[in-house]
């Protein structure tokens, strides 16, 4: 069982890094233009990133495959002359192309030409006759739709600006120059057809060279060696090269401090720490892992030009560039399709995958599927996450814009039940179960709708009044502390003081405290969102979102947040109980939904007796309530539940704490003086306790999840493992 957890705890660090990856090589790309437009030289910049990711690499693959034996000699004509080749596209040429190309465009042309290389390298399959067409496959068909749609997308960036995409109100009143120029991330779009076809003709470059890396992989497999060899032959290529380009003795003196670093770092990023990650991934996840992250890189281009740089994108640039992605996708779709047909037909193993830029390795059918359906578990679990603390911020928008919170949570809920009660019909429609539905337990349905909704979010919203959404993240993570401690007041947990497990639980509650004494008693300075909006007080940003409160009521919005989770600990408790007794949990939700929104209206009546509190004043007050009912009744709850059955029940758990990056994001991109240290510093503290907790819960084989805020997940062992837990919306 622990190895089991484990197993799957350990599937979201491939995901996790290849996300990284591509942001930093999207921060990469921005210092390299702002180094470029600096007057560094293009060509300069190649030959000195290349000479430090050739002198890494070379001892470096000697000792990556130090164990290894080989019978293929390293010295003999074929090889060289391969190696001659694999220089010439693969850095002279294609480096050269694309950094001056990055010169003339920015960032984001940058992301949309990259995801043309399986466009171009099937186009070239074609030309070479190294493919054979199906006509009438499903997947040649769809690679040349998908390439159709990419050549629509590249031809929508060059030729269509569109408006601007500015970063806040505050940006709209400063021309760009009063941004300082430490960074740079766009050139003048009059450039942008010369820059889009140089990094065009950079990515035919990479194509040719993905087509002679296939087959010397095949004849010399030890790929270490072989791209440590291609660099150095390549680094003397491009040198001859730049330097008649580059004739100014004066253009190889590097300027800035800067500049130096940015090459350092450059040439140890690509040489040594995105390849050994690319080839760790690949072999870990099969041969269409590793490009399938390729588009990511649209998302952090967009993010940083509007986070950071004023007037940087056009919609025309962004929308081009989703075109694109959609086209890559598309044939990456065709290409696993094609290979699926030929398993089919026992044809074989697909060996050319050059159409894709991914190491050169690969897996079962069975294996690739079921590594997609881990990124795409991932990728939805950081979506709702996301989701969570937009809505959050928008409730906390409402709240202080005069919307009751008690109003707020009868509408919502109203909604909800609304929705679920069919919608569990309808899930469990075709489940047989001898328990019937009118003797079900009336006290435990009272007692899931008392603690699930009139006190866990009447409590829950009121205490986000007085505070924020990071408040809101910290005290949320210490729901499994509160249980933990419960459960031995309660006397329903054996402790063994001896176990790991049980010291883990102990030691992260004790941090998780620590953290949330942090967050509530210590404020720090404020972190500063721009240079731009340093300059300028709070109240000249516009009130259309709101994201804090004052901090002298953070005390007691903290300990109202405290007593939400405290409530929704009993709730655990009652409900895994219920679970047993009543296996259909849609059903069970959508009872005690109801029964709850009766008890909450009861409330709510007795707390606001003002009837125009109870009239919305605005259009979007009643949007954000039927957004967030309908997000939590069917949406989440859908989405944690087959992540759970797929997954198992720590695995939802896992992503609570990315609500800290999200709000830490939103935070600082979009509210001036919004965040302070101390507040950010706790919340990671208590963060730190969690994860303690989870481990020390895994480790002690715990059987009983309800420690851990699982929203409809986790199951108890005498129960089905279709049968998650419950959770309020």
């Amino acid at each position: 069982m622990v190895e089991q957890i484990r197993d799957r705890m350990s599937e979201a660090a491939p995901f996790t890094v290849m996300v990284i990856m591509e942001a930093c090589t999207i921060a990469l790309t921005i210092l390299a233009k702002t180094a470029l437009t600096g007057g560094l030289s293009p060509f300069v910049f190649v030959v000195y990133t290349n000479a430090i990711g050739s002198s890494l690499l070379l001892p470096f693959s000697f000792l990556y495959h130090r164990g290894e034996r080989t019978q293929q000699s390293l010295i003999t004509f074929p090889l060289l002359l391969r190696i001659v080749f694999l220089g010439l596209t693969g850095i002279a040429i294609s480096q050269n192309l694309a950094f001056l190309g990055l010169s003339y465009s920015s960032p984001i042309v940058v992301c949309a030409t990259g995801l043309l290389l399986p466009s171009i390298s099937f186009l070239l399959s074609i030309v070479l006759r190294t493919a054979k067409l199906d006509w009438g496959s499903s997947g040649c068909q769809a690679k040349l739709i998908a390439t159709l749609i990419s050549i629509a997308g590249i031809i929508v960036v060059e030729l269509y600006r569109g408006p601007f995409i500015r970063t806040s109100p505050v940006s709209l009143a400063h021309p760009l120059q009063l941004i300082p120029k430490h960074f740079v991330f766009y050139s003048t779009p009059d450039r942008w057809v010369l820059g889009g076809l140089l990094l065009a003709a950079a990515n035919f470059s990479i194509s040719v060279w993905n087509t002679i890396q296939m087959g010397t992989v095949k004849h010399y497999p030890q790929v270490m060696k072989v791209a440590s060899f291609y660099s150095l032959v390549g680094t003397i290529q491009c040198l001859v090269f730049s330097l008649c380009m580059e004739r100014d003795l004066e253009a190889w003196k590097l300027k800035h401090k800067r500049d130096l670093l940015l090459i350092i770092v450059t040439g140890t990023f690509g040489s040594i720490i995105r390849s050994n990650v690319h080839l760790a991934c690949t072999r870990m996840k099969g041969p269409f892992y590793v490009p399938m992250f390729k588009p990511f890189g649209i998302l952090f281009a967009t993010i940083f030009g509007t986070s950071f740089f004023t007037n940087s994108l056009q919609y025309g640039s962004v929308i081009g560039t989703m075109i694109v992605g959609t086209g890559y996708y598309a044939l990456m779709w065709g290409q696993i399709r094609e290979e699926e047909l030929r398993k089919e037909h026992d044809v074989g193993k697909v060996e050319d995958v050059s159409d894709l830029k991914a190491p050169l390795l690969q897996v079962q059918e069975e294996d690739m599927v079921e590594h997609t359906r881990d990124v795409a578990a991932f990728t939805v679990m950081v979506i709702m996450e996301a989701c969570t603390i937009a809505l959050t911020i928008l409730a906390k928008t409402a709240l202080n814009g005069g919307l009751s919170p008690f109003v707020f949570v009868v509408y919502t809920n109203a909604v909800a039940s609304s929705l679920l009660l069919p919608f569990s019909f309808l899930y469990h429609r075709r489940e047989r179960t001898q328990q019937s539905l009118f003797p079900f337990p009336l006290l435990r349905m009272f007692f899931l709708g008392l603690t699930g909704i009139p006190v866990s979010q009447n409590l829950a919203f009121l205490g986000l009044t007085y505070s924020s959404p990071i408040v809101v993240c910290a005290t949320g993570l210490l729901l499994p502390s509160i249980s933990f401690l419960l459960s031995i007041i309660l006397r329903t947990t054996k402790l063994d003081w001896g176990s790991s497990g049980c010291q883990a639980k102990l030691i992260g509650t004790l941090i998780s405290i620590t953290g949330i004494i942090v967050v509530e008693l210590y404020g720090g300075p404020f972190i500063p969102t721009s240079p731009v909006s340093l300059a300028h007080p709070l109240q000249l940003i516009p009130t259309h979102f709101v994201f804090y409160s004052t901090p002298d009521r953070w005390v007691l919005g903290g300990l109202l947040l405290a007593a939400a989770n405290f409530s929704i600990s009993i709730l655990n408790i009652i409900q895994v109980g219920t679970v047993k007794q009543y296996p259909q949990v849609m059903k069970v939700a959508s009872f005690y939904s109801l029964v709850g929104t009766i008890q909450c209206l009861v409330f709510s009546l007795c707390m606001e007796r003002d009837i125009n509190a109870w009239k919305l004043k605005h259009k979007r007050d009643l949007l954000l309530i039927i957004v967030t009912g309908t997000f939590g009744s069917i949406i989440r709850s859908n989405v944690h539940l087959a992540c759970t059955r797929m997954k198992g029940p720590f695995y939802v758990p896992m992503f609570k704490p990315f609500g800290i990056l999200f709000a830490t994001i939103f935070g600082t991109s979009f509210f001036t003086n919004s965040l302070q240290y101390g507040s950010v510093i706790g919340t990671v503290i208590v963060a730190t306790g969690y994860y303690a907790l989870m481990w020390g819960q895994i480790r002690e084989k715990v059987n009983d999840v309800s420690n851990l805020e699982a929203p409809l997940l986790g199951w108890k062992s005498s129960a089905p493992k279709s049968c998650p837990l419950l959770c309020p919306h």
